[in-house]
């Protein structure tokens, strides 16, 4: 706003400049509520997107159990098969192991994921042998809750799924002859619940486990957990501890029930 000075009288010159300093303080007041406006929702934002963050960790990891399990693929015919930690070597043909998880705040999405390739030559009689085996899938999709959850420690309520797809042989000799054989699988689902806790004693050094059972289509199964871990970076980590499961399953002559138990030994890569 501006006066022309030469035709306004005195008075109305000092109006005009009064209004056109009020003019320029309302100016410099609503920049600066503005701006501080602006940083209040950025601020806002960005805790929301922060509180809206997915925490993702995926762990491979190396499983080197002991095995104990009835095979059983046809009717009447039911071989044990078992082999102690000195022996895994001899008895396990192929693992593979992976955990995936997602994280946001108190609410967890779990995947564990599991291979496991197993075979035996097994004595029926003296003269009289066999060779059997079974093959082990296993999937366990879960979601959870932090009943309580801090900076160190969180201990989370788990339910989900656990499907089985497991097959089954047994082939019996007589000396180098081949009597007869046998080879059958199953697919079947449990539903599973448990707990799954974490605690850190410092900004490196961690401990982690879980406690797992289920049934329905299995009579049975239960799966545990411990390992101490310690984290290189925010990004990566170690740990090793040991883990036990047990699974029973029979169907008519089909019969699957391993028992797995040994140390795990893997790595942890959050993004």
């Amino acid at each position: 706003m501006t006066c022309q000075r030469r035709f306004l009288p005195k008075r109305m010159r000092a109006v005009c400049t009064m209004v056109a300093a009020c003019l320029s303080l309302l100016m410099v007041c609503g920049t600066a509520a503005a701006e501080e406006a602006s940083t209040h929702l950025n601020e806002s934002l960005t805790a929301t997107a922060e509180a809206n963050k997915w925490e993702w960790t995926i762990a491979p990891y190396f499983w080197a159990p002991s095995v104990s399990s009835d095979v059983g693929a046809g009717p009447g015919l039911k071989l044990h098969v078992k082999a102690g930690f000195s022996r895994i070597w001899d008895v396990i043909d192929f693992a593979g192991m992976g955990v995936v998880e997602a994280r946001n705040g108190r609410v967890v999405l779990f995947s564990d994921l599991d291979y496991v390739k197993f075979s035996d030559k097994v004595t029926v009689q003296p003269g009289l042998s066999a060779n059997a085996g079974a093959k082990v899938w296993q999937w366990t999709p879960a979601v959870g809750y932090s009943v309580y959850w801090s900076d160190a420690s969180n201990i989370d309520l788990m339910a989900g799924a656990r499907l089985w797809s497991v097959s089954t042989s047994a082939d019996v000799f007589l000396g180098a002859q081949e009597l007869l054989g046998f080879h059958g699988s199953k697919t079947w689902v449990d539903a599973i619940a448990g707990a799954k806790a974490q605690h850190a004693f410092t900004p490196e050094f961690f401990v982690s486990g879980w406690v797992l059972a289920g049934a329905g289509g299995s009579d049975y199964t239960w799966d545990l957990m411990a390992a101490a871990g310690y984290k290189f970076n925010p990004r990566f980590s170690v740990m090793a501890g040991y883990r036990a499961e047990k699974v029973k399953y029979s169907n008519g002559g089909f019969i699957a029930n391993p028992s797995f138990h040994g140390p795990i030994l893997g790595g942890l890569f959050k993004f």
